[in-house]
């Protein structure tokens, strides 16, 4: 909750062991969600870009028709 003082609460924390970040299954949990998360950037990326031209085409038109 607040700030931590005492080296006491910090040795109760529990660390992983560097073998067990190198593991096949850890490596391919990271790999799976690098992947996913790019996937939706790009999908979010994708559809403001498609939003953004539909926005300059529908003003153009607005624009057309009131001249």
């Amino acid at each position: 909750m607040g700030k931590v003082t005492s080296s006491s609460n910090i040795s109760g924390l529990q660390v992983l062991p560097l073998e067990a970040l190198l593991t096949q299954v850890f490596c391919s949990w990271v790999w799976d969600r690098w992947v996913m998360m790019g996937g939706i950037g790009f999908t979010v990326g994708l559809i403001g870009f498609l939003l953004y031209t539909l926005i300059g085409i529908f003003g153009a038109i607005k624009y057309n028709t009131v001249r």
